[in-house]
């Protein structure tokens, strides 16, 4: 397994982009109706307590960002970390419970809704996948996931090398995508 620290200044950028957005106009549509913006913040396996403390002040310092400044709903967030450690995370963060939460927001999302995908942890240096309690998600999959939502806006913003944008066959040019490493 090769470690990667969590880099604060994607985290930060992600935030600032996502104060950006509430001022741009939307990404090639003329009428924006009622939008709703929706977030999935997956935080893989930190393998000791510095990284698990470290993902834990990142993750949950975003997930505050949102709600308080950005005026995300609590409805409209899926927060998947290492456990359940507080009434904010939705899920443990298992291969299964990512699968699952994407499809639901493939299935939940219209055309003119927007989601942001931030992957927080650490990564193989030898195939772009999510470290995670058991088995692990490859950014391909994640990649071909997103591809069934229907959201004119996606955002991926991934603290390591697993962003599944990066793969030319995961873009889809029908919506703007923006991945940030």
């Amino acid at each position: 397994m090769t470690y990667f620290f969590v880099n604060y200044r994607a985290v930060i950028f992600a935030i600032l982009f996502l104060c950006l957005m509430d001022f741009l106009p939307s990404w090639g549509k003329e009428t924006v109706s009622i939008q709703k913006k929706h977030l999935v913040i997956i935080v893989g396996h930190a393998g000791d307590q510095e990284h698990y403390e470290s993902f834990w002040k990142a993750s949950t310092s975003l997930y505050r960002a949102c709600t308080e400044k950005l005026r995300y709903s609590d409805k409209t967030i899926s927060f998947l970390f290492e456990d359940k450690k507080s009434k904010i995370v939705d899920g443990v963060s298992n291969r299964n419970t990512i699968i699952q939460t994407l499809q639901n927001k493939a299935e939940l999302l219209k055309s003119d809704d927007e989601l942001v995908v931030v992957i927080i942890g650490h990564c193989s240096s030898q195939k772009p996948k999510l470290n995670l309690l058991g088995q692990d998600i490859s950014g391909a999959e994640i990649g071909e996931l997103l591809n069934k939502v229907d959201a004119h806006k996606v955002i991926v913003v991934a603290t390591n090398n697993s962003n599944p944008s990066r793969r030319r066959k995961n873009r889809r040019y029908d919506r703007a995508v923006r991945s940030f490493l």
